[in-house]
């Protein structure tokens, strides 16, 4: 996303239902809906009663137990097949089950739970080593080519009430003024779901008011922008409420004190 005078690209995935372009232009802010929270009930599969039969001869059963078999690989051959992981899912119940609210002069503050790795702004309570990453979220940034940050937080948003106050990130801690945001859905069925709207707002070089505007994220959508010159445009931003369940995971490059 670029609108010319506010450095900031929104990435959005290829597998959404409404494909929307690599680039947008911030567009003037919109209330989110309330979160949705939803639960998968699956269906339990249904029993059958079976007439005893007479009992057979040990031959008779041998060969019906051989027939039984081939049928069942012949007609599922996935049967045996291990399941393969969810590499997202798994780093992603890392990150939920690691994360609280952090303390402020003592207090949990209120609208997100934290887990922070590496040098951070955050105090102990909610702050580990780089090292701590799950290996899960280590090979898919390998994956992606994310692999020059040495500061991660990831921040939970699950209840109606969780949200983003207006913040702008302190650049001067910050050995490369890039930033990058990636959100996640939390659930599986919420990975094609317009997850959150992150509001914009900054200074008009033309005088008059403040400008604003907005960025749509979704599962793995990613926002980068130059922290830097949002310092220097007096930019920050904010979420309001979230629209489902979903975890965003900032990354930079903090400077080694």
């Amino acid at each position: 996303m670029r609108d010319g005078t506010l450095d900031c690209f929104l990435v959005n995935p290829k597998n959404v239902a409404s494909q929307a372009p690599r680039t947008q232009k911030v567009e003037m802010a919109t209330s989110p809906s309330d979160l949705v929270l939803q639960k998968n009930h699956a269906s339990q599969p249904s029993q059958q009663c079976k007439r005893p039969n007479a009992p057979a001869s040990e031959e008779a059963q041998k060969h019906k137990a051989s027939r039984e078999s081939k049928t069942c690989c012949r007609g599922n051959p996935h049967t045996n097949a291990p399941k393969a992981k969810d590499r997202v899912q798994t780093f992603l119940r890392a990150f939920e089950a690691l994360a609280k609210p952090p303390l402020f002069h003592g207090k949990p503050i209120q609208g997100r739970r934290l887990v922070c790795f590496g040098p951070t702004l955050w105090g102990r309570d909610v702050s580990r080593k780089i090292d701590e990453l799950p290996t899960a979220f280590r090979k898919w940034c390998t994956e992606h080519g994310f692999v020059n940050y040495n500061s991660v937080t990831a921040s939970v948003y699950t209840l109606a009430t969780d949200h983003l106050p207006w913040r702008t990130i302190d650049a001067s801690i910050l050995e490369d003024p890039e930033v990058m945001i990636i959100s996640f859905a939390l659930r599986k069925e919420h990975r094609t779901k317009k997850l959150a709207d992150v509001e914009f707002h900054w200074k008009n070089t033309k005088g008059g008011s403040h400008d604003s505007g907005l960025c749509e994220m979704r599962h793995e959508s990613t926002l980068r922008f130059n922290a830097r010159k949002h310092a220097k445009r007096s930019c920050r931003h904010s979420i309001r409420k979230a629209l489902y369940p979903r975890i965003d995971v900032e990354m930079r490059r903090v400077r080694k004190s």
